[in-house]
């Protein structure tokens, strides 16, 4: 069963109890989705846990923050650049409006899944951090 997932806002998780062999995760990157409400395409993901008795949970991410232009939405200092680059700020309400048809904000089953695809949660940060200068500090 496949889920589309927007990425965007921080997920809390306390970790995932299980982890050991015989499990096989695969990780694809897929057709960038194109929102048919204002055009503007987002990079996804696929990733396909696959357990020992060969039942699997596979899920859908957006790997780029939304930028749906939604009432109450707004952009970093005011400034449009930043909505272009790193996206638009919502209130959760309006966040759970701003969702294109078909997807959804995470729930924290959801950043447990995804924790769990790399390893729990002391491997994940390190194995999804962005290879992007836009989020490098300029002192370090």
């Amino acid at each position: 069963m496949k889920k589309s997932i927007i990425l965007g806002l921080l997920g809390a998780g306390l970790g995932w109890p299980l982890y050991g062999q015989g499990i096989l995760r695969e990780t694809e990157e897929e057709a960038p989705y194109t929102d048919p409400r204002d055009g503007q395409k987002y990079a996804t993901v696929r990733y396909t846990t696959t357990f020992p008795d060969q039942t699997s949970h596979t899920f859908r991410w957006m790997t780029q923050n939304l930028s749906y232009d939604a009432a109450g939405s707004v952009v970093y200092g005011g400034d449009p650049e930043n909505g272009e680059v790193y996206g638009r700020l919502y209130v959760w309400a309006t966040a759970m409006e701003a969702c294109p048809a078909g997807w959804r904000l995470p729930t924290d089953e959801d950043w447990y899944q995804l924790a769990f695809h790399f390893g729990g949660l002391c491997s994940a940060g390190l194995a999804l951090k962005a290879d992007s200068p836009l989020w490098v500090r300029e002192h370090q």
